[in-house]
């Protein structure tokens, strides 16, 4: 696909801090938002900070920058992972594949007051706090911790489980998941180890096909899930791993291939049983799974076919409008989409000037869109408190100086479900 070839075309070089300055905001078009606050109840009219991980091969950072009530970005904090970044490889040109250099979604999360990294340099997973008074301060719990696997990529967090668990995508390509303390940290549930998913990748790992995309528990708990894309174009894999919440395990996955899928990338659920997924290489899917007896069934609910789409990847869903949004690298518009039918709700043709998105994140009445392409690393913000179908462009900011184009990964905080 014309994406592949792309991705390797692009060289900026965007210089990543040392230190641990405060972060240098310019905003373009700056705008306000409108005021609010809540903590999970679907009423949030805005994120309070936003967090993003440098992926720097020579040392990982969390970058944090909060959302003023405003909705001006203001200086954040910059906190080491003790770990370091990692760049997969483009399997066309054998040359480093940036941007989307871990070729996945969710390389950062938040969930509860804690948010996890992974560090695909190094083979580990760190985990902060986040001081809810003021959330762009973190403090790390305990030590990073081996993935047991190489080039981890993506991490999920289930509040019930109490559990976080991360995805490896490298030469040792498999699932580990770690207990969750408040003081301790990390520590891994020795119970729960996958064998290698058989993908005969490399570390770092040859892609973006034949690549892990995505790792995500269902709303309810009731399932671990991995997305993984199909080799030559062939279909997506999925993963399904049924958990008991009583006894805190995960057990043996349900492997399915849904039809008609290719590219299976970042995944959104939409309520317990449905999630969309990305697929880069026409749009999107709509999967219905099921737990049964034996594992997960599930079901393509629909297709959603973009005009002019050329790598569409990342997705997240909003509880203000029922949609899903997603982002591409190459095409510098978000699409909304209907999870219901699986039809185009609107489509937002960016002015800001990026060459495309990657990670997405909605807080509240707003979108986040992340585009590490150019000069300076920009979150593009849309407004989507007119309801379905009527996002609008509000301001783009510019991140200098402590960001570049192995930079992947955005969460926002507080985390909302569906």
């Amino acid at each position: 696909m014309q994406f592949i070839n792309t991705f390797t075309t692009l060289a900026l070089l965007l210089s990543i801090a040392t230190g641990a300055p405060p972060v240098s905001v310019n905003a373009r078009n700056s705008h306000l938002y409108e005021d609010g606050n809540g903590q999970g109840d679907g009423q949030l009219k805005t994120a309070q900070a936003i967090y993003f991980n440098t992926n720097d091969p020579t040392g990982n950072a969390v970058i944090t920058i909060r959302v003023a009530e405003d909705g001006l970005l203001a200086m954040g904090n910059k906190f080491t992972t003790r770990g370091k970044g990692g760049i997969g490889i483009n399997a066309t040109t054998g040359k480093p594949a940036l941007p989307d250099p871990l070729f996945s979604q969710d390389s950062v999360r938040v969930g509860d007051d804690f948010l996890f990294v992974v560090n695909a340099g190094s083979n580990s997973l760190s985990m902060f706090s986040i001081d809810t008074a003021n959330p762009t301060y973190l403090t790390m719990l305990g030590e990073p911790v081996d993935t047991q696997g190489e080039f981890p990529v993506s991490v999920a967090y289930s509040s019930a489980l109490k559990q976080a668990c991360v995805v490896n995508g490298g030469a040792v390509s498999n699932v580990a998941c770690y207990t969750v303390d408040g003081t301790a940290g990390l520590a891994p549930v020795e119970d729960f180890m996958v064998k290698d998913f058989g993908l005969n990748q490399t570390t770092p790992p040859m892609g973006p096909l034949s690549t892990v995309s995505d790792i995500f528990f269902s709303p309810d708990s009731s399932g671990l899930h991995v997305t993984i894309k199909g080799p030559n174009f062939g279909e997506g894999s999925l993963l399904s791993f049924p958990c008991n919440i009583e006894t805190g395990l995960c057990e043996a996955p349900t492997a399915n291939k849904p039809n008609g899928t290719a590219v299976l990338f970042g995944s959104s659920f939409v309520n317990n049983t449905t999630f969309l997924a990305a697929d880069a290489s026409f749009g999107a899917v709509t999967i219905q799974i099921d737990k049964t007896a034996t594992g997960f069934e599930q079901t393509l609910l629909s297709t959603t076919r973009i005009n002019e789409q050329r790598a569409t990847c990342w997705s997240a869903f909003s509880r203000k409008t029922n949609t899903v949004f997603v982002t591409d690298a190459l095409v510098n518009h978000i699409v909304e989409i209907n999870p219901v039918d699986g039809s185009v709700v609107s489509t937002v043709n960016l002015t800001n000037g990026d060459e495309g998105n990657l990670d997405v994140q909605v807080g509240g009445d707003f979108l986040y869109a992340l585009s590490p392409l150019k000069e300076s690393v920009s979150v593009a913000i849309l407004d989507s408190s007119g309801g379905p179908g009527a996002p609008k462009e509000k301001q783009t900011f510019s991140i200098k100086g402590v960001m570049g184009q192995s930079s992947t990964g955005m969460q926002v905080f507080p985390a909302v479900s569906p």
